[in-house]
């Protein structure tokens, strides 16, 4: 866990650089700003991730699979359900919010629209792996989520790697 930690803060050091670098100051402001918008909708996952896993360990620790497996569905299925809930505000008043509250320079909105969308799958996927993180914690089974950790510190060095070769619009 440990080197996991140390590599994804080196990883997030060296991408944050680079990607504001590529983006420049007033697209990286416009990623921010858009991504932080809808990053507000996803402040609850860490808490939904600790009430799953905490379930899920009083079920695992009495030795109770059907009551495991049961908070494990409820689990998904709320989490489902918000994640749609997410995705219908986002769709409705963060897009308004957005297209009518930020001040984006015509430029460059269709970019800060697409930003946006991908900002919006990127939190919706997020809630909906709670309850598999949550199993996993649950299960002890910390080598498993030390490389779906460093897994994604690599994805996003190779995303900034490909904003550093493509010859298309960096936002």
């Amino acid at each position: 866990l440990y080197i996991r930690m140390l590599l994804i803060l080196a990883g997030t050091l060296y991408t944050s650089r680079v990607v504001l670098r590529v983006l420049g100051v007033e697209d990286f402001g416009i990623f921010n700003i858009v991504a932080g918008f809808v990053s507000m909708l996803a402040f609850f996952t860490s808490s939904l991730s600790n009430v799953s896993q905490r379930y899920l360990s009083l079920g695992l620790g009495h030795r109770d699979m059907v009551r495991t497996t049961q908070c494990f569905r409820q689990s998904f299925t709320l989490l489902t359900g918000i994640s749609v809930m997410v995705l219908i505000a986002g769709e409705t008043v963060g897009l308004w919010f957005v297209c009518n509250k930020l001040v984006i320079s015509p430029s460059r909105y269709e970019a800060a629209l697409w930003v946006y969308q991908f900002a919006l799958v990127s939190v919706v996927s997020s809630i909906m792996q709670v309850p598999f993180l949550a199993d996993i914690i649950a299960r002890e089974k910390m080598g498993i989520y030390a490389y779906v950790g460093i897994f994604e510190a690599v994805s996003r060095l190779l995303i900034v790697y490909v904003l550093l070769v493509a010859s298309m619009d960096a936002l």
